[in-house]
């Protein structure tokens, strides 16, 4: 086995979620892929890590529970030259799948994101128009929303009296407004794609209203995500935020696995304390997270329409609202079929400019190529 190879899963193994079962594409895109590196000789290491020949008979739910506990695996590592290796091994089997000439083209636009995501974990993005701001936000306002926390749902005002936010449901975000040129962004795809380091697929979109005036719940406090092997969001602020707007908060570089393992004490008490804070308290209070994490949070205020390119494997949370309610839009970028939606929707076909622009949007969309 290659020295940077991995070993086992840790003990640490969580049920998997069955609401990111994968669909069929997901799962025939898994079970690719583990076809793809057991054909390999560089990657038959990382193959035997998944299972091996074995793991092409699991279920939907099964494998989905094997990369849960890959990526917790990774996760819990803190080796960000490891994670590298996984994530170049699913490059190579992506670029098999777009075909030739699957690069995306770099724009010059796209140099500065690159380089602040990569180095801090977050960057800013030119705004969309405004008008595409309000028409998202009022094609939600429109729906049935939900508290998935309570298990209600209703029009958002119904909502605000015993909640703190109010979800957009899963069919209207298909049918969102501008969706298509918001996902596909030259831009957008070249800091993702370089950030991420392999093309990217969208997993899921996300749209709510954090009601104003109401006490931090769940997201509110700092925490990290852990969505693929390696992912990034695009939040858009579909109202002005301010600093008492509710805006995104983010503890610089602590996306990076490397940095996070050089704040780790030296085994022993402190060291114990650290695991415990880092990886079990969900509820992270700010003054810990600046003395373990060595960097003070960041406030990402913007006017309507800003767009920020956040990855939250870092620390971060959501300010609730004090002045006025938060709508904000949220577009998950990943590397794998890891947390796509499960479920059958029905969703708009929607043209893709080329094969990497389609395998961006099949998570989600069924696509033709225009003529």
């Amino acid at each position: 086995m290659r020295p940077d190879a991995p070993s086992s899963f840790s003990p640490e193994d969580a049920t998997p979620r069955q609401t990111y079962w994968p669909t069929d594409h997901g799962y025939d895109w898994q079970l690719g892929l583990l076809r793809f590196l057991l054909s390999s000789d560089a990657y038959k290491d990382i193959a035997t890590f998944l299972g091996g020949e074995e793991a092409l008979t699991l279920s939907k739910p099964d494998m989905h529970g094997l990369h849960h506990r890959a990526i917790g695996f990774l996760q819990r590592s803190m080796d960000g030259r490891l994670r590298r290796r996984f994530v170049g091994a699913i490059k190579e089997y992506a670029e098999t799948v777009i075909g030739p000439n699957s690069a995306r083209p770099i724009p010059a636009e796209a140099e500065r994101p690159i380089r602040e995501v990569d180095e801090q974990g977050y960057t800013a993005l030119p705004a969309i128009p405004t008008d595409w701001a309000d028409d998202i936000r009022e094609h939600a306002a429109g729906t049935v929303m939900h508290n998935w926390a309570a298990d209600v749902e209703g029009p958002p005002e119904s909502l605000r009296a015993n909640h703190n936010l109010a979800l957009c449901s899963r069919p209207p975000l298909l049918t969102l407004p501008h969706i298509r040129e918001i996902a596909t962004d030259p831009v957008v795809g070249a800091a993702v794609e370089q950030h991420l380091g392999a093309p990217p697929i969208l997993l899921s979109i996300g749209l709510w209203c954090s009601f104003a005036g109401k006490q931090a719940k769940d997201a509110q406090f700092f925490h990290f995500d852990l969505d693929d092997y390696r992912f990034c969001k695009l939040f858009i602020y579909l109202t002005d935020v301010d600093e008492d707007g509710g805006p995104h908060v983010y503890l610089p570089r602590t996306h990076d696995p490397d940095y996070i393992a050089a704040c780790r004490p030296e085994p022993g008490p402190a060291r114990d304390e650290f695991d415990w804070w880092y990886f079990h308290d969900l509820r992270k209070q700010d003054a810990d997270a600046t003395r373990h994490l060595k960097q003070d949070p960041v406030n990402l205020t913007g006017p309507k329409g800003s767009r920020l390119l956040v990855n939250t494997e870092g620390i971060h949370k959501g300010l609730p609202p004090q002045n006025q309610d938060r709508w904000l839009l949220q577009l998950l970028f990943g590397v794998s079929h890891f947390t796509q939606w499960g479920g059958q929707f029905d969703a708009p076909v929607l043209a893709a400019a080329n094969p990497a622009e389609a395998y961006l949007l099949n998570g989600l969309f069924p696509t033709h190529s225009p003529q």
